[in-house]
């Protein structure tokens, strides 16, 4: 009797990605992301990342270390020490060069783009999410609080669900999503033709405010988005949609505000 395909876990995927799955399993989900477009532009956007994550720090491995910091006259102010303190000393002094050399190479460097790491995780969020027709959301509309309680815990702050009735938007509901740099949050609607947008939000470690500013669809995607995005108070935001979309600058209005006024 064939054995039934075991469903992919979050963590195998990044196993995946990263080429630390065994032969066996690698072949099984490469067979599923193969058979599945929408999983297959996800992992592509998180090769995406580590090939701009290794970029922006590549510079690390070429810094020399500060002269105050070469380990060689560190050791040679503690050679009147004993040797088994020397070897203690040598080793201690090994790690904190190292550390602090890093922290040297990084004073006058430009962090990676935190609006470009928001919208990339955003938009790949958006297309696998959107296009699952048997479960896009982990909670639905009747679980808003347990969601909301959910989000808020593991994003650590409060985070409530925006209320965009008004605009012709009906709440679907939301997942907490493993990304870049810390958890995620992820809510979606729908209007009456059946068009869904979805609300990213995750915490930012470094930039503080950035204004609001459109995505634009790559042209040769065939599963291109666009929306806004912005960070505030340190926390990036997003909104997206299929391209194209109209209306949906005023959408983000809203989001912004409704965050903004502690919804």
């Amino acid at each position: 009797m064939t054995q039934p395909t075991r469903p992919i876990q979050e963590e195998e995927l990044h196993a995946f990605v990263d080429g630390r799955l065994d032969l066996a399993r690698h072949a099984e989900v490469a067979q599923q992301v193969a058979e599945n477009p929408a999983l297959q532009a996800r992992l592509d956007d998180w090769r995406r990342e580590a090939a701009l994550l290794r970029q922006a720090f590549a510079f690390k491995a070429l810094e020399p270390v500060p002269p105050a910091l070469h380990l060689g006259r560190l050791i040679e102010t503690r050679m009147s020490r004993t040797v088994a303190h020397w070897r203690v000393a040598a080793g201690i002094v090994l790690a904190l060069g190292v550390g602090a050399a890093g922290g040297w190479g990084l004073r006058d460097r430009q962090r990676p783009n935190d609006m470009e790491w928001l919208t990339m995780q955003a938009s790949s969020a958006h297309r696998v999410f959107t296009a699952d027709a048997t479960r896009p959301v982990e909670l639905g509309p009747s679980d808003q609080v347990r969601l909301v309680n959910w989000m808020s815990s593991r994003l650590g702050r409060h985070v409530g669900v925006p209320d965009l009735t008004r605009l012709g938007y009906r709440f679907i509901g939301g997942r907490v999503l493993a990304a870049v740099g810390g958890p995620a949050g992820l809510l979606m609607y729908d209007d009456a033709a059946g068009n869904r947008v979805t609300v990213y939000l995750q915490p930012m470690n470094t930039a503080d405010t950035l204004p609001m500013r459109p995505i634009e669809g790559r042209p040769t995607d065939n599963q291109a988005v666009a929306g806004y995005a912005w960070i505030n108070n340190r926390l990036g935001a997003s909104v997206l949609s299929s391209a194209g979309h109209v209306g949906l600058h005023a959408v983000a209005n809203e989001v912004r505000d409704e965050i903004r006024a502690g919804i």
